[in-house]
């Protein structure tokens, strides 16, 4: 159950990544790469943990991560073609 939870932020992270960098170009890159070692950090001490502990956890990790990403700033131009 703890690695289906943490999967999918996994794959979430993996892909608002590849997205942003193929359409709007980031300027810092790392964020997403960074995000997965943090959450491979946490995926060791929390697999022996209840789902609920996880979920709070994982919660609380893709909440900082969009504060994150909310400050930082964007080609807010046009998607390139």
């Amino acid at each position: 159950m703890a690695l289906l939870i943490i999967g999918g932020l996994a794959l979430h992270i993996a892909g608002r990544t590849l997205y942003g960098a193929v359409i709007y170009r980031y300027r810092r890159p790392w964020r997403g790469p960074v995000a997965l070692l943090v959450l491979a950090a946490v995926t060791l001490g929390l697999l022996l943990a209840p789902p609920l502990v996880v979920a709070i956890a994982v919660v609380s990790l893709a909440l900082g991560l969009t504060i994150s990403w909310r400050r930082a700033t964007v080609n807010a131009g046009q998607p390139r073609d």
